[in-house]
């Protein structure tokens, strides 16, 4: 229990560190997993819910120790002393190291509110991940001054977070694709909470959609889900990367950006996710030139012993 609390105030030093939360953000990681010391526990926060992906057994034999270790230092944090814990189990790694408990409580349409960068989004936490996205804010925020006066298409777009920052910033045409139709309804009821005209969402599988259209835009993003869960799959991922980006950089006029990324640790840990782009760009017979590569956002910190932590790369690319 002192251990988990020692663990659990460091994580909420290195918060305070970042300024988070702050006025106009208050969805951010709260512990990451191996980068916090914390390995199986990850917290998303999100105003007064915690949102916590479990993926080790020794979290479910301590939970109620666990949780009041959270809700003390989220309180110390942030003043807010009554946070919602939310325990979302990932089943198969617990049943993996012989966990036998029922199956997770939480159930899809269990939905509350946070603030991200001034805008406000409508939070599903039976959605990916535990609901948001929240590793992708700093490349948001990159980004969105980036597309005034542009039009932007937002390849699995999810709850719309790349769209709706464009608009924000002054796109004159925000479109996002995304084969959920769960996700299209929360980016639409989002950008419609935000007075966001400019953004449009549309339910499609992306690779058959980009195949189907011939329309160009200024600035396109590319962030498909882990397609290599393992090293074992990253051939396999690996041409599945190199036919999403040569779709996606033919959609992107001569003279724009795209903004291309992978949350596979397996893909980042390689190296070669940009061999992988440059590959993609000779097929689709064009030339790219990289202005920035990033990671996650930085309440996502990671252990030096533990580099499969650094699962998230996105680079931008300028597009002749």
């Amino acid at each position: 229990g002192a251990a988990v609390k020692a663990l659990l105030g460091a994580a909420a030093s290195r918060r305070r560190a970042l300024d988070l939360p702050r006025t106009d953000t208050d969805v951010f990681r709260f512990v990451n997993s191996e980068g916090d010391g914390l390995s199986g526990l990850t917290v998303d926060a999100f105003g007064d819910v915690l949102v916590c992906q479990i993926s080790a057994v020794w979290l479910e034999s301590r939970r109620a120790v666990v949780e009041a270790a959270l809700r003390e230092a989220y309180a110390d944090l942030t003043g807010i002393s009554d946070a919602r814990v939310l325990w979302r189990r990932a089943e198969a790694r617990l049943r993996q190291d012989g966990w036998d408990g029922e199956a997770d409580e939480l159930a899809s349409g269990d939905r509350f509110a946070a603030t991200e960068g001034g805008l406000a989004y409508e939070v599903d936490v039976f959605g990916q991940k535990t609901g948001f996205y929240c590793d992708q804010r700093d490349n948001r925020a990159f980004l969105g001054p980036l597309c005034a006066g542009k039009s932007v298409l937002d390849l699995y777009c999810y709850s719309g977070g790349f769209a709706l920052n464009a608009a924000k910033h002054g796109a004159t045409a925000a479109l996002g694709v995304d084969s959920s139709a769960t996700a299209v309804d929360l980016a639409r009821r989002n950008a419609a909470a935000n007075g966001l005209d400019a953004c449009a969402f549309e339910e499609a599988d992306v690779s058959a959609w980009l195949k189907a259209s011939d329309a160009r835009y200024d600035v396109v993003v590319c962030d498909p889900p882990k397609l290599a869960p393992s090293a074992k799959t990253l051939p396999r991922a690996t041409r599945k990367y190199q036919k999403i980006n040569a779709l996606a950089l033919g959609a992107v006029k001569r003279g724009g950006l795209l903004l291309t990324c992978t949350c596979s640790s397996a893909m980042t840990t390689s190296g070669n996710f940009l061999g992988v782009v440059h590959d993609a760009a000779l097929d689709a017979g064009r030339q790219v030139t990289v202005l920035r590569t990033s990671g996650a956002a930085a309440d996502h910190p990671i252990h030096p012993a533990f580099a499969e932590g650094a699962y998230l790369t996105a680079v931008l690319l300028h597009v002749h």
